[in-house]
């Protein structure tokens, strides 16, 4: 059974940005060995007989000729906005 160290739960977390805190490292620790140890277990299994599991279709793809339409002016687009700035879409701020 692999056992995860704390420098490889730290490595992970960090990785992952993932902050774990002290009262949960054990149990992330836990609950990791328990998936290594599921993963261990499948790769046992012998799957040499076994068929891919593929899915193609027969048929060939449908392709619509490239056509030119006409496009809607900015003042269009930006009319259902709910805001606008100089001519944009005004969004909230998402970083920091």
């Amino acid at each position: 059974m692999t056992q995860i160290s704390e420098k490889l739960l730290a490595d992970i977390a960090e990785l992952s940005k993932l902050y774990i805190g002290e009262s949960d490292k054990e149990t992330m620790k836990q609950d990791m060995e328990a998936i290594l140890a599921y993963v261990e277990k499948m790769n046992e299994l012998n799957t040499d007989d076994i068929e891919l599991a593929e899915q193609r279709s027969e048929e060939t793809p449908k392709f619509r000729e490239d056509e030119v339409r006409e496009m809607y002016s900015v003042q269009e687009v930006l009319a259902n906005a709910p805001k606008v700035s100089n001519g944009m879409f005004e969004v909230p701020n998402t970083l920091n």
